[in-house]
């Protein structure tokens, strides 16, 4: 009665252990389990079980122990004694004839305790299996059990047969429980009914396993499917509201990550030349720094007939490739690629790489949904690239637009080459001869002598004459904005660039840039204009792609190139990259025979212009035209000519000479000066006869400056400088 007390005590305190463990909180793991692959540590936890089988013997004083299903321990031993531990089961037969084998617990009786006798009947132990769905998951395993009936000197002798020595083995007996078959039986079967238990709770636990997984993949796949959604509507909104290249390059490749769940997302596109892809849009947070925004790849060439995108959808472990992307993926330790094309209506815009670096992230159902967004990514890129087309077309037109305003509202020196000296007949034998060729030619010539002219026309007798012709003064800029103007900028290149202008260049392209003062180039921009000459390529300020033209240069200076490119002032390799043609224009001096039709044609134009018509040039007015040295050249000719069309009254040409009288020296000056005494005086006193007769009223409508055609200012000079004293109140 009193061993029957003791086990329904221990078979209550085991119940109340049972009874934790059903309110102990269970932790699912994170995959599907199912009854092929769960294990017994999958569905309880290790603390359990040990609090579980610890309460079992000591209720009992029987060792015990829970193994997996091929004898690995899952828990500590419990009142493990010397016998098992030390004894039989170090001798090489003890184990074997001591201890049931853990396949034997769940064949031999899976309705009940396994008990095994040996030592010919004196040590008892048992087993019962644990199961879920049919499956053996585990085992408990009960320790040795003297038989009271049987003498310790039986044991000893079946003890030396296992090759147990005598000493130890009579110690060991001293910790072994012994007690009766039937007893044994009962705390055999008591574990018995605590491994149906832990099976039941197992099944409990395994359906819970199911329910949570599924329930996660479930907020996993609704959380994908939400993310998808959304990068297909932002892909679609950018299709709409973006319309340039840098904003979608940007935008896709993060929201395609993001909702991807990937390492690495960026977008190959072609380059200007369509000769290779380049990396754009990299998003990659966690980069080692070897792919890199911007970097050539040497795959996939658009302008190779015979390379073909990636098929679609293409899903690879990085084995298939040898070109450098194959090992930059391995540098950055990429384990699986998915390339997909980018193409609207037959014409490849770009290649959409994704990279992880674990193997298989990529699925057939993430290609195929990854193909949808490459569609809609496709319309983006082919709407961007037509607006960028667009809007370098309306940039190079506004700006054309920009340049003839300015050229209708700037005074053409001349309308048409005037002079028929043997100088200048040579000079347009060049331009005959080099026009029809785009060659390069420097124009040398003093400040004012019509290089511009002679510029003009090599461009119109060319075969770029229906294209721009487009001059830069290279000393009217300042250095620090001369690579602007030539070259362009963009947007944010220096401090002022609030938005792309596009360069001389680029304007010109097809037709003709002249530069005008090309020996002012600063030094550090001459190899930057030698190469545009030599290659016909540059790159904006602010910008690596290069960008082609076709121009033809041709330049003009009134510097010796040769002087200073002795004193290290000009790169050599420029100066005879330009003095390819060279074309000398000479000074007004050498060519004086010109004077006569060149002082006719000013007459006739600005007479034109002021509503005068005057048909007399006096023949002193002519002489001093002729004996005059003309530092100025044609440029000084054109103004003085201007200045006396406003002077001349009627249609007698009046000229301001005493400006001649100045410059002039030796024999020259003194004739010019005394032939100019009259023409003084008759400009003194030409201006004081209008003055009394407006009554010396200088401005307005009716006033003097009025009737000679000259601004109020002008005339007041004009009375000082030839002596004309103002009257009162005036």
């Amino acid at each position: 009665m009193t061993q029957c007390s003791q086990l329904k005590t221990s078979n209550e305190k085991l119940r109340d252990s049972l009874s934790e463990i059903e309110n102990t909180h269970f932790v699912a793991p994170d995959r599907l389990l199912d009854t092929t692959n769960v294990t017994l540590t999958d569905l309880f936890e290790v603390e359990q079980l040990q609090k579980i089988q610890d309460a079992f013997a000591k209720a009992t004083k029987v060792a015990s122990i829970i193994t997996h299903p091929n004898g690995v321990p899952v828990t500590k031993p419990s009142n493990f004694c010397r016998l098992c531990n030390d004894i039989i089961r170090k001798t090489d037969k003890g184990l074997a004839n001591c201890i049931c084998s853990d396949a034997e617990i769940g064949k031999r009786n899976p309705d009940g305790p396994t008990i095994r006798v040996c030592l010919s009947a004196g040590i008892w132990d048992a087993g019962a299996c644990i199961s879920v769905g049919g499956k053996h998951i585990g085992n408990w395993l009960m320790g040795q059990v003297k038989n009271e009936l049987v003498p310790d000197e039986q044991l000893l002798h079946y003890a030396g047969g296992i090759g147990a020595d005598e000493g130890d083995f009579r110690r060991a007996l001293q910790e072994v429980q012994i007690m009766s078959m039937e007893q044994f039986r009962d705390i055999a079967d008591l574990c018995y009914i605590l491994a149906n238990e832990l099976s039941l709770k197992a099944f409990q636990n395994l359906q819970q396993a199911r329910h949570i997984a599924e329930r996660k993949m479930t907020e996993v796949a609704l959380r994908e499917s939400s993310e998808r959604l959304k990068l297909l509507l932002d892909v679609n909104n950018a299709v709409v509201s973006k319309l340039g290249l840098p904003q979608l390059e940007r935008l896709i490749p993060t929201r395609i990550r993001q909702a991807m769940q990937c390492d690495s997302v960026y977008l190959s596109m072609p380059g200007a030349e369509g000769q290779y892809f380049s990396v754009k849009g990299l998003d990659f947070p966690t980069s080692r720094g070897y792919l890199r925004e911007g970097m050539i790849l040497d795959m996939h060439p658009v302008g190779d007939p015979s390379a073909k995108p990636p098929p679609r959808g293409t899903i690879t472990r990085l084995k298939g490739q040898v070109t450098s992307v194959r090992r930059i993926n391995e540098m950055e330790g990429f384990k699986s690629e998915c390339l997909i094309p980018v193409v609207a209506a037959g014409e490849k815009l770009a290649v959409l790489h994704l990279n992880d670096r674990s193997v298989d992230h990529f699925s057939s159902q993430d290609a195929a949904f990854l193909t949808q967004v490459a569609n809609q990514i496709a319309i983006a890129v082919k709407n961007a690239l037509q607006y960028q087309r667009l809007s370098r077309s309306c940039e190079r037109l506004v700006e054309e637009n920009l340049y003839l305003a300015k050229e209708i509202q700037a005074e053409h020196p001349f309308d048409e080459i005037v002079g028929g000296s043997l100088a200048l007949r040579k000079v347009l034998g060049h331009v005959m001869t080099v026009a029809g060729t785009d060659s390069t030619v420097l124009i040398s010539s003093e400040t004012g002598t019509g290089k511009e002219l002679v510029a003009r026309a090599i461009h119109n007798r060319s075969d770029r004459r229906d294209r721009m012709f487009v001059r830069l003064n290279c000393a009217a800029i300042p250095a620090g904005l001369l690579e602007s103007e030539l070259f362009g900028h963009e947007k944010g290149a220096f401090t002022g660039a609030v938005e792309r202008k596009i360069g001389r260049f680029e304007v010109a392209n097809g037709g003709t840039l002249f530069l005008d003062e090309i020996g002012d180039i600063p030094l550090e921009l001459q190899p930057k204009l030698l190469r545009v000459l030599q290659e016909q390529e540059f790159e904006r300020l602010g910008c690596t792609r290069s960008i082609r033209v076709n121009v033809r240069v041709v330049a003009a200076t009134n510097h010796d190139l040769r002087q200073m490119m002795r004193e290290g002032r000009f790169r050599a390799d420029l100066y005879y990259r330009l003095n390819v043609f060279p074309i000398y224009l000479p000074p007004l001096r050498e060519r004086k025979g010109d004077i006569p039709d060149l002082v006719k044609y000013f007459v006739t134009k600005y007479g034109r212009k002021m509503g005068r018509q005057i048909d007399e040039v006096p023949g002193s007015v002519m002489d001093a035209l002729m004996t005059y040295d003309w530092p100025g050249n044609v440029r000084e000719l054109q103004n003085l000519i201007q200045r006396a069309v406003i002077l001349s009254p009627d249609n007698v040409l009046i000229s301001p000479f005493a400006e001649l009288n100045e410059t002039n020296s030796g024999r020259q000056e003194i004739q010019v000066k005394s032939s100019q005494t009259t023409l003084v005086e008759r400009e003194r006193d030409y201006i004081q006869r209008i003055l009394e007769e407006t009554g010396w009223v200088l401005g307005g409508s009716d006033g003097a400056a009025a009737r000679l055609g000259v601004p109020r200012t002008t005339l007041i000079y004009k009375m000082r400088r030839l002596g004309i004293p103002r009257q009162p109140y005036n």
